[in-house]
């Protein structure tokens, strides 16, 4: 009886693990991120979706901003497909693993190892060198060529093995982690990042900003001080360059002095300072004449000599603690694909024995992936042995 209630659960275990193991899940989760993408791409996001949702009809307008189709990237809907994409990947990985490790850890001569047969086809030559100086000689060429190599006589023979790329077979795993890394990156940084633009004129002081999307006010562990503003111009007029100078201060002292630039941000406490815009704003300086005209009835006349402009500068601020975790995602990303698609685990196992008056010498292997590389290094292998002659 007990047998039989443990069945059910072994069942329901191994529907788990085939469904969230399969490349169709994976295909159709990608398929909706690309589309959620997309949508996020074509429908305005954020604070631009207010002049968009004016020209629809009330109710579709509700929906879609209860749907949070107006704010994907932050939406419910993402994150479930990322964190399903995530498990997909982590079970895949998870199921697949202990094959792929048996596969690494495997001997290159198996108990029941006598043979080349079940290999496929291996290559012969026969020569009339004695078998010991012909295994003297192929033995040094794995040497030089592979590097680590292992002997086993047996009754039938003399075999020799070699290999490269064993590593090659955990390449799937560094891609699926990068992934994984990358999903982490782009939550942390969407769940803690923020962003926010300020206008400052010259000689205001700020350590509290509003943040986008709504989300209320952030109070920063330092002040940010606009020493000054300048805008220089072409002569049609255009501007060619405008600069603020920013002080930024901890605990009443400065902690760091530079000039902010267009495509050329300033990161304090990794915090990002974009010089995004500029204006004018009141509260420039006036400058009138006054004069008296008249006879006996004089009156004060008033004239305008100058209106001294003053100017804001508008800042862009960013922070995504994400981006660090994304970059790592994105070199180990690299990295895997490299491995996946241009290393692959090759095994060579070559006998030597006696056959008639002659040396035999057979080469045959395998590899993970590219067959016809393997079958292109055999006939390297053999070629370097037949053209070397005693200079091996």
């Amino acid at each position: 009886m007990k047998r039989k209630d443990h069945l059910p659960n072994v069942k329901k275990t191994n529907v788990f693990l085939s469904y969230f193991s399969s490349l169709k899940l994976t295909i159709a989760l990608l398929f909706f991120i690309v589309l959620l993408s997309i949508a996020g791409s074509i429908i305005p996001q954020q604070e631009a979706f207010i002049e968009f949702i004016r020209h629809l009809p009330a109710g579709w307008a509700a929906a879609l901003q209860t749907m949070q189709f107006f704010d994907l990237y932050h939406s419910i809907w993402f994150f479930l497909l990322l964190g399903l994409l995530s498990l997909n990947l982590v079970v895949c990985s998870l199921n697949r693993f202990p094959v792929t490790w048996k596969a690494y850890q495997a001997k290159a001569f198996p108990e029941a190892f006598t043979s080349l047969e079940n290999l496929p086809a291996p290559l012969t030559l026969m020569t009339e060198e004695r078998r010991e100086r012909a295994l003297q000689r192929m033995e040094a060429l794995l040497a030089r060529e592979y590097r680590k190599t292992e002997k086993r006589e047996t009754g039938q023979g003399t075999f020799l093995h070699a290999e490269k790329g064993r590593f090659s077979l955990f390449g799937i795993y560094i891609v699926h982690l990068s992934i994984l890394i990358i999903i982490a990156g782009a939550v942390v940084g969407s769940i803690f990042g923020f962003n926010s633009f300020i206008k400052m004129a010259e000689g205001d002081s700020i350590d509290t900003i509003h943040l986008k999307d709504n989300r209320g006010e952030k109070k920063l562990n330092f002040s940010i001080r606009c020493d000054r503003f300048s805008v220089n111009y072409y002569e049609d007029g255009l501007p060619r360059e405008y600069r603020s100078d920013l002080t930024f201060l901890k605990n009443d002292h400065v902690a760091y002095h530079g000039s902010l630039r267009v495509n050329h941000p300033i990161t304090f406490e990794g915090i990002r300072f974009y010089q995004a815009s500029h204006g004018t704003m009141s509260g420039g300086r006036i400058g009138l004449t006054i004069r008296k005209e008249g006879g006996k009835e004089q009156r004060d006349i008033f004239s305008l000599d100058h209106i001294d402009r003053k100017y804001y500068t508008g800042l862009q601020i960013a922070y995504d603690p994400g981006i660090p975790i994304v970059a790592t995602g994105a070199f180990l990303l690299f990295a895997g694909f490299m491995v996946v698609f241009f290393s692959s685990h090759r095994q060579i196992w070559i006998e030597v024995d006696t056959h008639g008056d002659h040396t035999r010498i057979r080469l045959a292997g395998k590899t993970s992936r590219d067959p016809r590389r393997m079958q292109r290094e055999l006939e390297l292998l053999m070629d370097l042995y037949k053209n070397s002659g005693d200079g091996v």
